[in-house]
């Protein structure tokens, strides 16, 4: 009886022990409730039970680890994934800690009972942690781990997991080689479960981040599209009474055709910013305006057909948008003045469509291959910065299961480059 009061005792302290240092780290005030006391004590009775109840060392380590993270999700009110990296830190601070209370005992040979060692290294680490909560503010230490680099991230992770098996080992030292095999695994699946997990949530920021760029870069563009039709709506009398005047003006029918082609002409250019504002796709809206802007201060003519206003695919806005433009950047560049690039955008099948097409030079079947290798660029002028746009983009539809061809024709005496995506 005395014993299990003993180890309910040792894992009650333990399992406070974990919690000031996890409160420490979230930076949140400690307060010893009902239903904190509740909670450590069921938690220390059930930790006591299977260590009665199974002689086998490892498998209550694996019980204890899952009873670890529900009690903090628990009582700290959080998810189980911030659950489990909050148990991995206090896991590793408290058990370097007992290891290090070990240390002076086992270098100065001391005659201590393996109980009585236990309880010192308990009782020390607890009021190492109660320091710690007043003295040392681990959130700095916490919030540092989370906001740093990827790399960086993984080094400590893993190291914190070497650390552990070095320490798991120490512990469970009389373990057979079936256990050893069992712990292992776990160590091995814990490593790699934590750093796909770090992995995968990094590439979720970064996915964030341009998004968020590209908003931030397109929509005030969006706006300025927005403030265009609202001029174009006052401007619209205007142009009803310049057509009504007319044929007072004209005297002769040929005269008035002319007038009415020309008038429709520009009415039409000054329609785009309309037309791309009916695109689904604001982001996209508001670059094709900046590069009809663009263009237009080259002498080039941008002529945007769209067929589909309702764009449907798979691929992020932003990558779409990034696609979309190293193809255009390509077509400007190559564009002379004077000169007219055709874009058209269409949607079918839960794919979109974009046809960038431009006067160029003869392109035969070898050199449309060698195009989208990284490195390859027609370009004299700095080659070392070039021949990476084509090959990106390759490597972006194919990642997507999407096609990017390049068609050379000939239109009224003329070649014609056409680049058709397909995602």
């Amino acid at each position: 009886m005395i014993l299990i009061i003993q180890n309910v005792f040792i894992y009650f302290i333990e399992l406070l022990s974990f919690y000031i240092l996890s409160i420490n780290l979230k930076k949140d005030r400690f307060k010893l409730t009902i239903s904190l006391s509740v909670s450590l004590l069921l938690f220390a009775g059930f930790f006591t039970v299977m260590d009665m109840l199974l002689a086998n060392p490892v498998i209550p380590f694996f019980i204890q680890c899952i009873c670890y993270i529900l009690f903090y999700k628990i009582n700290l009110h959080i998810d189980i994934q911030e659950a489990g990296y909050t148990y991995l830190i206090t896991f590793i601070i408290n058990m370097t800690l007992q290891f290090l209370t070990f240390i002076p005992a086992q270098l100065l040979h001391i005659p201590v009972k393996t109980e009585v060692l236990q309880l010192l290294g308990i009782g020390i680490t607890f009021i190492i942690c109660i320091l710690f909560y007043f003295f040392i503010p681990l959130h700095f230490l916490y919030s540092q781990v989370l906001h740093t680099s990827i790399f960086i991230q993984l080094v400590l992770i893993d190291t914190s997991i070497l650390y552990t098996t070095i320490i798991l080992f120490y512990r469970f030292h009389s373990i057979s080689t079936l256990e050893t095999t069992l712990l292992i695994g776990f160590i091995v699946i814990t490593a790699i479960g934590i750093n796909g997990e770090i992995l995968n949530a990094n590439l979720k920021i970064i996915k964030k981040e341009k998004e968020l760029e590209s908003y931030t870069r397109y929509l005030p563009i969006v706006e300025e599209l927005i403030e265009q039709v609202r001029i174009r709506q006052h401007k619209h009398d205007n142009e009803i009474q310049a057509l009504c005047a007319l044929p007072l003006t004209c005297s002769t029918y040929q005269e008035l055709s002319d007038a009415l082609q020309q008038h429709s002409r520009i009415s039409f250019q000054n329609n785009v910013s309309v037309e791309l504002l009916k695109l689904n796709y604001k982001l996209i809206a508001g670059f094709l305006y900046q590069k009809t802007i663009e263009a237009e201060k080259k002498g080039i003519t941008l002529f945007i057909a769209i067929k589909n206003f309702a764009l449907q695919t798979i691929v992020p806005e932003y990558e779409l948008l990034e696609m979309i433009g190293i193809l255009l950047d390509n077509a400007i560049e190559a564009t002379a003045e004077g000169e007219i690039i055709k874009v058209s955008i269409d949607s079918y099948q839960a794919k979109v469509c974009i046809a960038i097409s431009n006067p160029g030079p003869v392109i035969d079947t070898k050199l449309q291959k060698l195009m989208f290798q990284k490195g390859y660029t027609t370009k004299s002028i700095h080659p070392e910065q070039h021949g990476l746009g084509l090959y990106i983009l390759k490597k972006k539809v194919t990642s997507y299961h999407g096609m990017i061809q390049l068609q050379d024709s000939k239109q009224v005496g003329k070649h014609i480059l056409t680049f058709q995506l397909i995602i």
